[in-house]
C-alpha cells in the first residue's frame, strides 16, 4: 500500500460500509433470530456452540459490546494504542467462561436486557467520537489493530454470525 492510500492494517477496505447502518442490520438478524423464543428455548444447548445456550451466547455477545465501548470511550478521551484488556494470553476460552460465570443463573429476560443495554452503551460510545477517528488504526483492547469502523463492522458481523448459529432454534415457518 502506498502512503496515498489512507489507513493500514487492511481497514481501508472498510472505508465505504456505513458502520450504523452495518451494525443495525447485524442487531435486527440477532433479534429476529431470538423472537419467539421462551426462557424454556434459552437454556437449549445450542449446535454450533457446544456447551452454550442462547442464553450464554447472548451473554457472550453483549459482553463484546461492553469490551468495544470500553475501547471507544478510551479513544474519545485521548487514549491511543490501548493495552489490551481482553484474553490477555490469548485465551479467549477463559475470557468467555469468566463472563458466563459472572452471568450464571441470571434470567433469560435480564440477559436480553443486559444485550440491549451494551449496545446502547456502544452506540453512545462510538457517537461521542470525532468522526476523524473512525478509520486510523489503534491498537485496541482486545489485541489487534483496527479502525473504529473496523471494530463496529466487525460487532454488525458478530451479530450477524450468532444470528446463524441460532436460526436452528426457528419455530416452524419463522425462518426468514
Amino acid at each position: 500500500m502506498s502512503d496515498t492510500d489512507g489507513a493500514s492494517d487492511g481497514v481501508d477496505a472498510l472505508v465505504g460500509i456505513d458502520p450504523w447502518s452495518a451494525l443495525e442490520d447485524g442487531r435486527a438478524q440477532l433479534l429476529r433470530a431470538l423472537d419467539g423464543l421462551t426462557p424454556a428455548d434459552a437454556a437449549r444447548p445450542l449446535a454450533d456452540a457446544p456447551g452454550w445456550s442462547v442464553a450464554d451466547l447472548l451473554t457472550h455477545v453483549a459482553a463484546w459490546d461492553e469490551l468495544t465501548a470500553r475501547f471507544l470511550r478510551a479513544l474519545a478521551a485521548g487514549a491511543r494504542d490501548l493495552p489490551v484488556e481482553a484474553a490477555r494470553d490469548g485465551d479467549w476460552a477463559a475470557w468467555n467462561a469468566a463472563h458466563l460465570a459472572a452471568a450464571a443463573g441470571d434470567a433469560f429476560a435480564l440477559r436480553v436486557e443486559r444485550l440491549h443495554a451494551a449496545r446502547a452503551e456502544l452506540l453512545a460510545s462510538a457517537g461521542a467520537l470525532d468522526a476523524a477517528l473512525f478509520d486510523q488504526p489503534f491498537a485496541n483492547t482486545w489485541g489487534t489493530r483496527d479502525s473504529v469502523r473496523a471494530a463496529l463492522v466487525g460487532q454488525a458481523m458478530h451479530d450477524a454470525m450468532h444470528a446463524e448459529t441460532l436460526a436452528p432454534l426457528a419455530r416452524p415457518g419463522e425462518q426468514g
